[in-house]
């Protein structure tokens, strides 16, 4: 079978058939690279902090250009310098002439990568956990509704003929997908946004550009 990738959505067979349009997008190529030009524009924002010489231009010109992405100028500038990260500053470098010299400045290529991957990681896990409380909620109401129309306490009644014989009561579903999310829960946690990688030589320059 083969995979197919929209700028707005990621697609496959297992996405068509089972993903929702919200986690979809969220691992869109569109949603990856708008990515990264935010996190250029953090790292811009910082760097002027620092004290080197960026001026607010070029920064607001970052941030109106974060969406608008020519992916046919990057796969292009791609198949020329067999770079993912440097073919989309330069795509983006196109858009924001001004701040074409300061894109990138003084990182490397973990710094969008790997911190973009957490980002939407930490929000694909957030997605799961606002729809796994919703489906704790929707058995925590059956489990209530079936126990009032048999008697049952604690929705320990176990109904072979709906879910198969010899299948948890509905009340250990119900801790099960809590537990889960607690689990999900701890994962967000972990996964913290770091500074990024830098090259010992970048530090230096950057260094010497304070002074």
């Amino acid at each position: 079978c083969t995979t197919r990738m929209s700028h707005d959505r990621y697609d496959n067979p297992l996405i068509s058939r089972y993903a929702s349009p919200e986690m979809s997008g969220l691992w869109s190529e569109q949603r990856k690279f708008s990515t990264w030009r935010k996190l250029w524009v953090v790292l811009a924002e910082a760097e002027r902090e620092l004290g080197l010489p960026i001026s607010e231009q070029q920064i607001t010109e970052l941030r109106a250009h974060t969406e608008n992405i020519d992916f046919a100028a990057a796969a292009a500038y791609e198949k020329k310098l067999r770079h993912d990260v440097m073919a989309h500053v330069h795509a983006y470098g196109d858009v924001c002439p001004a701040a074409r010299p300061i894109i990138h400045l003084g990182a490397t290529s973990c710094y969008v990568t790997d911190n973009a991957d957490l980002i939407l990681m930490r929000e694909g896990l957030q997605l799961l956990a606002r729809r796994l409380a919703a489906v704790i909620d929707q058995l925590g109401q059956f489990a209530q509704q079936h126990d009032e129309q048999r008697g049952g306490v604690g929705g320990a009644v176990v109904e072979p003929g709906a879910a198969g014989r010899g299948a948890p009561p509905r009340s250990q579903l119900v801790q099960d997908a809590t537990r889960l999310l607690l689990g999900v829960g701890v994962l967000v946690a972990s996964l913290q946004i770091g500074k990024g990688e830098q090259h010992p030589g970048a530090q230096v320059w950057l260094q010497g550009q304070r002074h």
